[in-house]
């Protein structure tokens, strides 16, 4: 899965300094349809960006897939 996304590059005119290195291109898709918003390409980039930056750099995949249960526990019972 990781040949299928691109990590953001960035811009050379961007005024904000922005060094987090985890997140990654978001597609933006050239048609209105709500279909093409649900697409895995279009919807994953989001929602990784979207993640805590201290959940996108974890160490291994079992501290990651823990600390990725307690935010999403988080955020749906508003803890």
């Amino acid at each position: 899965m990781a040949d299928m996304v691109q990590k953001r590059k960035p811009k050379a005119k961007c005024l904000r300094v922005d060094t987090d290195t985890t997140r990654l291109e978001e597609v933006h898709s050239t048609c209105n349809y709500k279909a093409t918003e649900r697409a895995f390409s279009v919807a994953a980039p989001k929602m990784w960006n979207r993640l805590p930056e201290q959940i996108r750099n974890s160490e291994t995949l079992s501290s990651f897939k823990k600390s990725l249960k307690t935010c999403l526990f988080r955020m749906a019972y508003d803890c």
